[in-house]
């Protein structure tokens, strides 16, 4: 009985519909011939004959009648139960302050004392692939740069606003300029302005959001995300009288972050699933439905 529906789980609404009225004509057909053939005239041998066609006309319609009653009832249910598949996520958020080296790098990332680590560890914990993932990552500080360190296959990794060309600079002597452009020596830290003389955020690739756009998350395995932060001092955008310079640091001092809020787009067997936590706490594991 479960022969088409099983073949067919997909199948469109209305070739059901076609196929449930079409076996139902088919029916009625056959059940005149049959009535037809069983009521001739003829006698002896020929009348068994035509009776045994009209018996197995009869099963014939039966059957077809059968089929697409149960194929047309048996759509619904099939795909509303694929429909409510769960699809959990589990989300593991770590930051922390390190402290390394000048000129270190750790995971590609040159790493300044200004930085704190974060670390996101997304895990499918299914049997079933999550295909066209797509997610959005933010803290309470902002990401300067973010890696993909671990998962099968690559996720393409970028800020949420796009890239921002990093500044450049070069010492003066009076108006005239001294040594090669953006010369390491003299450790400026360069800000982005715009025309109004504000710090532009984002900066140097950095973003209050990142996002990863991977074809899938495989079933049964982790992305692994780790990211560098930087926090900016909240009187950053507060104007000094001009043209005395900013009181404040740009950056404060590093520290780890408080939360980390994740939205996520995905698919399963071709149904659309939206997953997220919101300030989700650092160091614990936010398991989501």
């Amino acid at each position: 009985m479960r022969l088409i529906p099983t073949l067919f789980p997909k199948a469109p609404r209305w070739i059901l519909t076609t196929a449930f009225y079409s076996g139902f004509c088919l029916c009625f057909f056959f059940i005149g011939a049959a009535v037809y053939v069983a009521i001739g005239p003829e006698e002896g041998q020929l009348l068994r004959t035509r009776q045994m066609l009209a018996l197995t006309i009869m099963v014939i319609c039966v059957v077809v009648f059968i089929f697409s009653m149960r194929w047309f009832i048996s759509e619904k249910p099939l795909r509303s139960n694929a429909e409510l598949k769960p699809a959990p996520l589990e989300v593991f958020p770590d930051s922390r302050i390190v402290k390394y080296g000048p000129g270190s790098k750790f995971h590609g990332i040159e790493w300044l004392p200004r930085y704190s680590e974060l670390s996101v560890d997304i895990n499918n914990p299914t049997s079933t692939d999550y295909d066209n993932f797509d997610a959005q990552i933010s803290t309470d500080l902002v990401i300067n740069h973010m890696v993909q360190i671990g998962g099968l296959g690559e996720c393409k990794v970028e800020g949420a606003h796009g890239f921002t060309e990093p500044p450049h600079w070069q010492h003066m002597d009076g108006d005239q300029p001294v040594g090669p452009v953006d010369d390491p020596q003299w450790g400026y830290e360069v800000i982005p302005i715009d025309e109004n003389g504000d710090p532009i955020l984002p900066f140097l690739g950095a973003d209050w959001t990142y996002r990863i756009r991977c074809s899938k998350i495989p079933a049964n395995s982790h992305l692994v995300l780790f990211g560098a932060l930087v926090a900016v001092n909240e009187h950053v955008y507060d104007k000094p009288p001009h043209p005395a310079p900013s009181p404040w640091p740009f950056f404060d001092p590093p520290r780890p972050a408080k939360w980390v809020t994740l939205v996520a787009i995905f698919q399963v067997s071709g149904h659309d699933y939206k997953k997220a936590i919101h300030k989700g706490s650092i160091g614990q594991i936010h398991k989501i439905e």
